[in-house]
């Protein structure tokens, strides 16, 4: 897949990180189908996605990545009001 193709020279990560990324339609299903991969390359990493409060791809991000076994949690982003920070790991792993 293309997906697969993006990212498959790449060396496993413990952390990976990224901004604003939940802007458009397509970004959902894309952007938990990179972290798939990526995670599966290291099961205890973990992926963390700064989001703006009031962006509204949430809940569709939340459902691609529940179908791809991801888990995701939600809280405050520290110190950034108007953000919210995301947490992405494979099921079982949540740091």
């Amino acid at each position: 897949s293309q997906v697969e193709e993006l990212v498959e020279n790449d060396e496993p990560y413990d952390l990976i990180l990224a901004a604003d990324v939940l802007y458009g339609e397509p970004a959902p299903d894309l952007v938990a189908s990179v972290l798939n991969v990526l995670l599966q390359k290291q099961p205890t990493a973990q992926a963390l996605i700064a989001d703006p409060v009031n962006r509204t791809l949430r809940t569709a991000f939340d459902i691609a990545c529940a179908a791809r076994g991801l888990r995701l949690a939600e809280g405050p982003m520290p110190g950034m009001e108007g953000m919210r920070l995301l947490s992405v790991s494979k099921q079982g792993y949540m740091a």
